[in-house]
């Protein structure tokens, strides 16, 4: 006779995965510590600072000014707080500041992309409506352009 299993949530998988392997749960921590330095609300953290890399607790963040890198080094311990909060726990012990170039995203705003490469706004819209649902920005940009060029190709 077969026993019957309930199912497991993927939740509680991943935490009884991470409970024994807690060094890969600290690389992941680790690596969204990166990706949750845009998240955090300052006008001079968006502008002029990026993330580069995470290791041994220490979050390396390139800054486009060495004033820039003085101001948010007097700011570290306000700053560790609210990145750790968005980790939720505290991974990160140590904020490095470093000045060099920060390359800007390119932003292709819909008129651009209507005006360069010839797409109907109407199909702009449809893109627009299949990523809608999406929740991580990053992904939907990515997804965008994929589409647009999908439709390009196609045309």
């Amino acid at each position: 006779m077969k026993r019957e299993r309930k199912p497991l949530k993927v939740s509680d998988v991943l935490n009884e995965f991470f409970k024994n392997h807690r060094y890969i749960y600290y690389r992941v921590k680790m690596e969204s510590s990166v990706k949750l330095w845009e998240k955090i609300e300052d006008p001079l953290i968006k502008m002029h600072t990026k993330a580069i890399s995470a290791k041994d607790g220490v979050l390396t963040i390139r800054t486009s000014s060495p004033a820039i890198s003085n101001e948010l080094s007097l700011r570290e311990v306000e700053l560790l707080d609210r990145i750790n909060t968005l980790l939720g726990e505290r991974i990160i012990k140590k904020i490095v500041f470093k000045t060099g170039f920060i390359k800007k995203e390119k932003k292709i705003e819909d008129f651009d992309i209507l005006n360069e490469r010839k797409i109907t706004y109407n199909v702009l819209k449809k893109i627009d409506e299949l990523i809608k649902g999406l929740k991580d920005e990053d992904l939907k940009k990515k997804l965008k352009r994929l589409f647009i060029e999908a439709y390009k190709a196609n045309q």
